[in-house]
């Protein structure tokens, strides 16, 4: 299961039900429960002309997929190469001797 996909479709199809019929969902009853997820599912699939057919779809697709290999569930991912990256040596070593992170240079346009 992917997970982190499977929290982000939950939650708008929390959104689009709460605009269209005034109830939400429980998003961590729905991935964890799977009664719970075909009712609510079944809920979508009879909202045609609505967001919630494709939602339910692609939830049930996020539900069978392989996990993504690194799920942060913030979005970013690392700006600076490690130290044992596979720079250069002697880049590695000048980037992490540069001072990039010193508070002083912040104060210095």
């Amino acid at each position: 299961m992917n997970r982190a996909r499977a929290i982000r479709i939950g939650n708008r199809i929390n959104i689009v039900l709460h605009r269209q019929l005034h109830v939400g969902i429980d998003v961590k009853r729905l991935i964890d429960e799977p009664l719970y997820a075909r009712d609510v599912l079944l809920v979508c699939d009879a909202m045609p002309g609505t967001d919630l057919v494709a939602l339910a779809r692609d939830f049930r697709r996020a539900l069978t997929e392989a996990p993504e290999e690194f799920e942060s569930g913030w979005g970013f991912d690392v700006t600076r190469p490690a130290t044992d990256s596979e720079l250069p040596e002697e880049q590695a070593a000048r980037r992490t001797r540069s001072g990039w992170f010193t508070p002083s240079r912040w104060l210095t346009r």
